[in-house]
């Protein structure tokens, strides 16, 4: 017979035999069997083994890390193309609790729902895509760039889609088994799903619990059957890895190829405008050659620009308008340097919304709060009404104050440091 323990790992393995499973067990997260051997591997880890198995009589292999180094060995096996289970003490610590203690999976971590972690480069999105065919010819696809929060949908020509995916560039396509004729693109991991998280009935009600909805209408997605599949089946698979309904997730609109001038991938490499693996001279792209952000979220909103152009003439205008109102009222220096003093606010919702954030994150927070009304004052007297629309932010002065009021000065690293609170 194993061991209560190893009876409860066994257990929670059985439901995740595609992922590798980091055990929390103490101050580390442990592997067993062929896990521990490819984390070994993988990790370049010590393989080592704990007690014989009891039905085989051979020693169990082990490998672990311990837990503060998460972030960087969990970016390092998803960059290896692996899903990672996280398994958590749930109940109470070993200390306080009598027999054995409670764990389960908090978190499935695969190269598509990243919210963090060197694996996720700061100034390039990753988008998680679902797609759904229906009868018909039409085809809807869902993206989701998880770290941000921020969803799309839209519907195409069943014979597009694979144009459409390729041109999106997807870390992680999910599809209904059995649904697929092609290859997801080169970098594109492939999951699949049951079917019938992808039928209209679940779809919908995914997508009108998440956003709180009564109807699909609000959102622009009534009568748009296959857009709703995708959306909604990309969303339950949200839940199922995250655990959760991630509150920071925000649609941002049914789009269609006409809205935007179509650059496909071949082209986008071809004309150089994003740096092309293994092809690209490092800076020479025309998105890194014109990239003087001043943030992150200012270089991925830049690289999107040029990816995907608006046919819309008055769009353009205003972001013609919005530069020359920045050189002519000298007010880009003063911009930039308040910008430099910010955190990407875009991500730190999505480490807050996945429960990822520490101290050091919550004060980094507080601090571009702080200088937001700065910026405020700034924009609000511009010719621009693009800049001049900005100058209406919330400028989070309640959050600041309460953060400013609970977190120390110089907070850990970790809450388990000690020392967080002021």
């Amino acid at each position: 017979m194993a061991t209560p323990m190893m009876k409860q790992y066994a257990g929670i393995k059985s439901s995740h035999p595609d992922e590798i499973l980091l055990f929390r067990m103490g101050d580390f997260y442990e592997t067993f069997y062929d896990d521990a051997r490819t984390v070994s591997r993988v990790l370049g880890l010590t393989l080592t083994s704990r007690e014989k198995d009891r039905d085989t009589g051979q020693p169990i292999p082990l490998a672990g890390f311990p837990y503060h180094a998460l972030d960087d060995y969990l970016t390092r096996l998803v960059r290896a193309g692996l899903r990672v289970a996280i398994c958590e003490q749930t109940g109470d610590a070993p200390s306080l609790s009598r027999g054995l203690v409670e764990r389960s999976v908090v978190e499935v971590v695969s190269a598509g729902t990243l919210i963090g972690g060197s694996a996720l480069p700061e100034k390039e999105s990753a988008l998680l895509c679902a797609m759904v065919t229906e009868g018909g010819g039409v085809t809807g696809i869902a993206t989701c760039d998880l770290s941000v929060g921020r969803l799309e949908a839209t519907e195409t020509a069943s014979n597009e889609a694979a144009s459409e995916i390729s041109r999106l560039s997807p870390r992680e396509l999910v599809v209904p088994e059995g649904a697929l004729d092609n290859d997801p693109p080169e970098g594109c991991s492939l999951t699949l799903l049951e079917p019938w998280k992808f039928e209209q009935a679940a779809a919908t009600e995914s997508i009108l619990e998440q956003f709180g909805l009564a109807t699909l209408e609000g959102i622009g997605l009534e009568g748009r059957t296959a857009a709703t599949r995708a959306l909604g089946g990309l969303l339950q698979y949200v839940r199922d890895t995250k655990r959760s309904t991630l509150g920071h997730l925000a649609f941002r609109g049914f789009y269609r190829r006409s809205d935007e001038m179509y650059i496909d991938r071949s082209s986008a490499e071809d004309l150089e405008i994003v740096p092309v693996r293994a092809k690209t001279p490092p800076g020479s792209s025309l998105w890194e050659m014109l990239d003087l952000a001043s943030t992150a979220a200012g270089s991925r909103c830049l690289r999107e620009w040029l990816l995907r152009p608006p046919f819309d003439p008055e769009e353009t205008a205003s972001r013609l308008d919005a530069v020359e109102a920045l050189l002519d009222e000298s007010t880009l220096d003063p911009v930039r340097d308040i910008l430099s003093r910010t955190t990407d606010l875009q991500r730190q919702a999505g480490r807050l919304a996945a429960g990822r954030s520490g101290p050091r994150d919550l004060r980094a927070i507080a601090e571009t709060a702080s200088v937001l009304p700065g910026l405020r004052d700034i924009l609000s007297d511009s010719a621009s009404s693009r800049l001049n629309g900005l100058s209406e932010m919330d400028p989070l002065g309640d959050l600041a104050d309460r953060i400013g009021s609970t977190l120390s000065e110089a907070p850990p690293l970790r809450v388990s440091d000690g020392g967080a609170i002021a």
